[in-house]
This record gives C-alpha cells, structure tokens and sequence, in this order.
C-alpha cells in the first residue's frame, strides 16, 4: 500500500487540519486544469485525492495506521488471528462508501476506483483471503458491491473478478458478487448417484431393443 502520509507529505502525528491544509495546497497546484490537462498532473492529482480519502476521516486513518503498525513488525511478531485487522479493512472500505454517498453522488468515477483498487491490492486481497474471515470478508463485498455503482463498467469488472477471489469459493458470497456482472452464481450441481443408474438402466432397454429387431430381420 502506498504511504499516504508521505503523498501528501505530512507526518504520522499531524492533526486533521494539517491534512486538509496539505491538500488543498498540492489539490491546487496539481490539479489538471491549471497545467493544461497534463496526464501526469492528472494522475498526480488522483493519488493526492487518494491519500486525503483516507487520512481525512479518523476512522479510515486509524485502519490505515493499524495495517503500517502490522506491516512494520516481523512476520513472527504479527497476530495470528488477523480478525482484527480484516475489520480495519472493513472499517476503511465502510469510510469510502459513506463518504461516496455523503458528496451527493459527485465523484469522479476513476478517482473512486483509483481508491478502492490500492486498498484492494494484491497483497491486501491476499491477506483477506488466508484470514478466512467469511463474516467481514462478507461485509467488506457488501460496502464494494454498493459502492460499485458510482463506477464505470471496466472498473466494475476489474472489481468483480477482485471480489470472487475475496469469496474464495464461498457460494453466499460468490452470490453477493454477482450483482455487479448482473450474472447470477449457479453452482455446479454434482450428479446424484441413482442419475447414472438410471442412464445406464435407459440404455440397456434400448440395447434389448436394437437386439430384438436385429434377430427379427436376421430371422
């Protein structure tokens, strides 16, 4: 994950007005309107607004100091449960859908998806995953999948295909993912074992048969 502190290049320890003050000054001089729609100010500009996504809200903060504390530490000094963290997790992404919700639906589609795609890293989708955590796991889909609507459709894919590695199989969850393909989840169905029985009882009859005519004719 990206250090967002050093984006908007504020410490650990500065107040929430040193944030918002950080911002506005790096939101102004990169913004894209004011360098003549530069590709790389624009990118700039959404990882600026990124990292003020998080660090803005206390709660996302705390996730997001929780997960570098985590991250810090030898991998044989890190909890072993993982729960606590998954609800970090949670907590963040929980942050993204109010605050999408709180702007009135005024948000950019690619800065929404640039935010959810970090926090939703390979390496953070994968720790997710080895939790096993289905409650959370189950509840962090739930915030995404309504998030999700504020994104284009490449980005829901992107998204989607995110959030069935996240089920890891589970069908309830696996089903929650299907809203954002609008294709349902069926899962495959295993044979019962009087279907081959029964296949094989169909097509002994039908052998009777082709071996009745056949000694008619031959007859």
């Amino acid at each position: 994950m990206k250090d967002h502190y050093k984006i908007l290049g504020v410490s650990p320890g500065s107040s929430q007005d040193e944030v918002k003050k950080a911002y506005r000054l790096l939101a102004l001089r990169h913004h894209p309107d004011r360098n003549n729609g530069s590709r790389q100010s624009e990118e700039l500009f959404k990882e600026i607004s990124e990292s003020y996504f998080i660090l803005v809200d206390k709660s996302s903060r705390k996730a997001y100091d929780d997960w570098q504390h985590q991250q810090s530490k030898p991998a044989t000094e890190r909890p072993e449960s993982g729960n606590a963290m998954a609800v970090s997790f949670l907590m963040v992404f929980r942050n993204i859908r109010e605050r999408v919700f709180n702007t009135g639906s005024h948000i950019e589609s690619a800065t929404l998806f640039e935010i959810i795609n970090e926090v939703l890293c390979t390496e953070n989708l994968n720790y997710l995953v080895d939790v096993e955590d289905i409650a959370t796991n189950g509840l962090i889909i739930d915030e995404l999948v309504i998030a999700s609507k504020f994104l284009d459709d490449p980005s829901k894919i992107i998204l989607y295909r995110k959030l069935i590695r996240l089920a890891h199989g589970n069908v309830m969850l696996r089903e929650k993912v299907s809203v954002l393909s609008n294709i349902r989840y069926n899962p495959v169905k295993e044979p019962k074992g009087n279907d081959y029985s029964e296949d094989y009882a169909y097509l002994f009859v039908v052998f009777l048969i082709v071996l009745i005519l056949f000694g008619i004719i031959m007859g």
